[in-house]
């Protein structure tokens, strides 16, 4: 899940920020023969690459991208492929965040300067065009003017527009907003969230607009940095230039609201053009707060992804006592469970187990949290077979977490109850009743029985590691 999922606590109420652009641009860029590759999820024509010049440009530090030019220079097509056949790690922090965002938007930048980039010899126009990096400045800019604008309003008395009554605001901008978000909304259906686009758009300019300019000013020299990953990613602490500004923005736009609304302080002379301000000083205050919210980084607690399983399993304790469980949610390093027989001694915290996972086998663990019937288990799975067996039941069986299938207003009513409720209700879909737990009988020994050739490689890998160990 991406930073606005967790520090708003939405990974049930709202998508990554990331589907509007895999699941509406990328087919639609793929129409214009425009898709380009995205980071490690490609396959590349062996011969188109030595015909490239047999290796990756290294120009831009958005090598990716720029492969695609070079490709289409030399009379290939990327392609896109809108299904989901991979996982990719969203960055796991805000620092990781801003990291991989800062090395997108130089690199896009820099390749104005290449003579392989979107400016260079040998391109159409419309691929000229959908190469530009523009959209690293447009939306930076627009998001931070929707903000400031309205602030110059109301602390100086300037209009935003010239000869505009709060008819004609009502008559013209105001359908031409609606038609806008409405037009994208109906485009890229549950994929395009105008709240969240807004929010994550400004939570992200304050930092954005200040590479991209510099790296407009100075396109090299800047070092390539991997997004941190795991324990890389652990950051715990806020993002202090943010928060500060979209806290000073939110105060002076209530102060101006406030000052305008009251007779004796009011800097505004056009009085009737108060109230339309307001409600978009109303809808920027929402914003800003959402902003400041997302700064506070939520300290990561796991160390591996979680995915929601339910399935039964055993629990044998150290004196060879069994108890029937089901897994609720799996991970590398640690599962919860929830019991379903209770078992012969109450269940302490610290107590060794090994649990029976189906596909799996048997793993050993520690008992890391008891609460009623529910169980929190860190697992002891040193590199091993089981542990190559658990990592292909999680990784290569369709599983994901990730997915929120919702609509617009259900992911924006989400977005603003979390202003005042720490945990929102999941809008995403009505909610079910649990079935009913039925006690599935498990083999007491149960032999997983492979094809040849994968028998045949556990047991090499096997063989490979007692080798190395001795």
């Amino acid at each position: 899940h991406d930073p606005m999922q967790v520090n708003l606590a939405l990974r049930k109420t709202l998508p990554d920020d990331q589907r509007f652009f895999f699941e509406a641009i990328m087919p639609s860029r793929d129409g214009w023969n425009a898709a380009f590759c995205c980071g490690s999820n490609s396959v590349t024509r062996r011969t188109a690459m030595r015909k490239a010049g047999d290796e990756l440009p290294t120009g831009s530090i958005t090598e990716d991208m720029l492969l695609t030019l070079v490709m289409v220079r030399h009379g290939y097509i990327t392609r896109y492929l809108c299904e989901r056949l991979a996982f990719g790690l969203a960055p796991e922090s805000i620092k990781a965040f801003f990291v991989q965002r800062q090395r997108w938007a130089r690199g896009a930048i820099q390749m104005l300067y290449l003579s392989e980039g979107p400016l260079g010899p040998g391109l159409s126009f419309i691929h000229r065009l959908l190469f530009l990096p523009t959209h690293w400045f447009t939306q930076s800019l627009l998001c931070l003017m929707s903000i400031v604008t309205p602030l110059i309003f109301l602390w100086t008395g300037l209009r935003p527009l010239v000869n505009v009554t709060v008819e004609s605001g009502l008559y013209y901008i105001v359908p031409t907003v609606l038609a806008l978000v409405g037009g994208i909304s109906v485009f890229a259906e549950r994929k395009y969230f105008p709240l969240a686009a807004q929010v994550l758009g400004l939570f992200q300019s304050l930092k954005i607009l200040p590479t991209a300019l510099a790296t407009l000013v100075r396109p090299h020299g800047h070092i390539f940095k991997v997004t941190p990953k795991g324990a890389g990613a652990a950051d715990i602490s806020y993002e202090f230039g943010i928060f500060w500004t979209a806290s000073a923005l939110l105060l002076l736009t209530f102060i101006g609201l406030i000052a305008n609304a009251t007779p004796d302080w009011r800097i505004v002379q056009q009085a009737a053009l108060v109230p339309l301000v307001a409600f978009w000083c109303a809808v920027n205050i929402v914003q800003l707060f959402l902003v400041c919210m997302m700064c506070l980084q939520l300290p990561v607690r796991r160390g591996e992804e979680r995915f929601e399983i339910d399935e039964p399993m055993w629990l044998q304790d150290e004196h060879g006592g069994r108890t029937l469980a089901r897994t609720t949610d799996l991970s590398l390093s640690g599962a919860r469970i929830r019991l379903v027989t209770s078992p012969v001694e109450p269940i302490e915290v610290d107590a060794l187990f090994r649990l029976y996972i189906r596909d799996v086998g048997n793993i050993t663990g520690r008992v890391a949290r008891v609460t009623g019937d529910n169980l929190g288990i860190q697992f002891d799975l040193p590199p091993s077979v089981e542990r190559d067996l658990l990592i292909r039941k999680l990784f290569t069986s369709g599983l994901d977490t990730t997915a929120v299938t919702t609509s617009v207003w259900a992911a924006s009513v989400g977005m603003i109850e979390r202003i005042w409720l720490a945990n929102p209700a999941t809008h995403h879909a009505p909610a079910t009743a649990d079935a009913p737990i039925k006690e599935e009988k498990l083999p007491a020994q149960t032999l997983v029985l492979l094809p040849t050739s994968h028998a045949h490689t556990l047991s090499s890998m096997a063989s490979e590691r007692r080798a190395s160990a001795a």
